[in-house]
């Protein structure tokens, strides 16, 4: 049985508080100071009370008075006068009690406005997905864009007097002083919290590293720090690896065994022990992990649910270019990929949440800094060994733009890509090579390539605002 549809509704809507506040800006140009920022001429209900408005912006902009006569000219011109004319206009300027609630009026008005923007998308929605060749995700990332908005449209404010801002920072370093690690989430890396004063909230962090050097090692060591010793949950988009693997790395770096061994299931007594108790930790910490491939839109609509239910505090993106291309667009690699590192950044700073970002080096990273030719022997190039720099990223410039911190893997010996063998050094030298808020510098690790494991050296010291 068909249900039966719903009878129509007026749309929420407040026309007193509407006509009260039109007349208020008509007899007082103060109360045009309170609300000018505020509204819109979509924020009322009647179309002619949106020209009205719209007339008083106009003329606002044009820093001309704004009173019963320069509103009714203004309006006349637009062949807008509403219905009634002058005499309308004068009936607003003549009921209204007093200019002084202008703001009130303005709350109101805006309410209702918010509470029919929320039906129209919902309405819209409804629409969109009706037609046979609608794209759900858009459609998703389309609503889930207008609530978040819609949800923090009372944080943009305008002027503040200094103080206001003064004694926020002020209890923030207060609090940071007593307390270091009430500031950014602390990596598990002494050296390079130093530095960057940890994470940072609606930060966007780059990671990059030539392949096998161990950028996704650092990435996962940082999440499993920040789930394990601080219990704080994190999302992971993990688009090269499986969840079986990914869940493997994990237990491997947990448990310092292996890689190999735990692959072919040649363990000890005391491997198997080490293995269970590194299950039981990572079962219990809030890690949450996505092995779809996935276009930017679907990460973006499921990073904002997780927020929601699960209160992510950081999100791992394993890595940029792995982004699934939305099908249809026609773009080059570069705009594609400068594309889906804004909205990294713009998601980072939606969620105020840091957001860790994997990207690769280029090719000739690799041939300077090994020095060795396309045979395999060791020859010193033209430009010399050298560290990795922010112009070597892979794909686009915006990469470097938009990111907040950028963190570049530079391996100190090269030893193991030499066919006549020799001592590795596993020294790793992380270059914080971009700080946008504090200083560049260099922190040395060591990596334990058969744990995929980064631990601290102990003779580590961190000179600090490098030039790289």
């Amino acid at each position: 049985m068909n249900n039966p549809m719903p009878e129509e509704r007026v749309p929420p809507q407040n026309l007193e508080a509407e006509q009260n506040l039109l007349g208020a800006l008509l007899i007082d140009q103060d109360a045009v100071l309170k609300v000018i920022d505020r509204l819109q001429p979509e924020s009322f209900y009647l179309p002619a009370h949106q020209n009205i408005y719209q007339a008083v912006q106009n003329l606002a902009a044009q820093n001309k008075k704004i009173d019963l006569l320069t509103v009714a000219e203004e309006l006349k011109q637009k062949n807008a006068l509403p219905e009634g004319g002058r005499a309308y206009l004068a009936d607003l300027a003549n009921t209204v009690v007093t200019p002084a609630h202008a703001g009130e009026y303005a709350e109101i008005v805006e309410r209702n406005y918010v509470m029919r923007s929320i039906i129209e998308a919902g309405h819209g929605m409804a629409s969109e997905a009706y037609q046979p060749d609608g794209n759900p995700d858009e459609i998703v990332e389309s609503a889930q864009k207008m609530v978040f908005e819609l949800a923090q449209r009372n944080i943009k404010q305008g002027f503040q007097h200094l103080r206001v801002p003064l004694d926020i920072a002020y209890d923030d370093l207060t609090r940071k002083s007593a307390n270091p690690e009430a500031g950014g989430l602390l990596t598990g890396y002494d050296e390079l919290d130093q530095i960057t004063g940890g994470l940072q909230n609606a930060n966007m962090i780059v990671i990059a590293a030539r392949p096998s050097v161990g950028k996704t090692a650092l990435a996962l060591n940082i999440a499993a720090n920040v789930a394990l010793k601080r219990s704080v949950p994190v999302g992971i988009f993990s688009l090269e690896m499986s969840q079986e693997e990914l869940a493997t790395r994990l237990l491997t770096t947990d448990a310092k065994l292996n890689a190999h061994s735990i692959k072919t299931g040649n363990l000890s007594t005391d491997d198997q022990k080490k293995l269970s108790q590194s299950l039981a930790n990572l079962s219990n910490a809030p890690i949450y992990i996505d092995d779809s491939p996935n276009t930017i839109l679907q990460i973006q609509t499921k990073a904002r649910r997780l927020k929601i239910e699960k209160d992510i505090q950081l999100i791992v993106v394993d890595f940029l270019t792995l982004i699934t291309s939305t099908a249809g667009r026609q773009e080059s690699r570069y705009l594609e990929v400068s594309n889906w590192a804004r909205a990294l950044k713009n998601l980072a700073k939606e969620l105020n949440i840091p957001v860790i970002v994997i990207a690769q080096l280029n090719r000739e990273v690799e041939k300077h800094s090994f020095g060795f030719s396309s045979s395999g022997e060791n020859k010193s190039s033209s430009r010399g060994s050298r560290p990795p720099r922010m112009s070597d990223l892979r794909d686009s410039g915006e990469i470097e733009q938009v990111a907040d911190v950028v963190l570049l893997i530079h391996r100190l010996s090269y030893q193991e890509y030499d066919n006549a063998g020799g001592p590795e050094d596993n020294t790793v030298q992380l270059i914080v090579a971009k700080n946008r808020n504090g200083p560049t510098g260099k922190a040395e690790l060591v990596f334990l390539k058969a744990f995929t494991r980064f631990e601290r050296k102990e003779r580590t010291s961190v000179p600090l605002d490098v030039q790289i």
